[in-house]
């Protein structure tokens, strides 16, 4: 899986504006709280197919979601919370997206594991700042992997 950090200022414009410059076929963008994951999904649904998941929703709108996101081609995003960065099987997503750097480094590779499922190709982009930047060199080092740093506004 390749895996690309952009090191930002961490403004919700610039975020955005590297997001939709990402994204690409079936993609999962995680979000830190539910407020963050509903403004996201609000401002994406503009320009794209988005669905919304977050651990306040009843159980069957969950899975009624997810039915949907799974059955859907080409490309469709899912903007969730970490409800979905376990446990979810859906073989065929392309990119994950950390809009918010999650608190600690396992969430982070449970999130960044949803890709590259069953030896596919998958990618992982996270926006993030350099105060949380410790968050991803400690999944690097407890995962073995590595990833491409890309530093946008120095």
């Amino acid at each position: 899986m390749e895996q690309v950090v952009y090191l930002i200022n961490g403004f919700w414009s610039e975020k955005y504006s590297v997001m939709t410059k990402e994204l690409t076929g079936k993609s999962i963008v995680f979000t830190n709280t539910r407020e963050r994951a509903y403004r996201l999904h609000r401002q994406l649904s503009r320009e794209y197919y988005a669905f919304l998941l977050h651990g306040g929703m009843k159980q069957y709108m969950r899975e009624r979601v997810l039915r949907r996101f799974r059955d859907e081609d080409g490309d469709v995003v899912l903007v969730t919370t970490d409800l979905a960065s376990r446990g979810l099987d859906i073989i065929d997503v392309e990119l994950i997206i950390n809009f918010d750097v999650p608190s600690n480094p396992e969430t982070y590779i449970h999130r960044i594991g949803r890709t590259a499922r069953l030896d596919r190709r998958g990618r992982a982009v996270t926006l993030t700042t350099k105060s949380e930047l410790h968050v991803i060199n400690a999944a690097a080092n407890l995962s073995g992997s590595r990833y491409r740093l890309m530093v946008l506004n120095e």
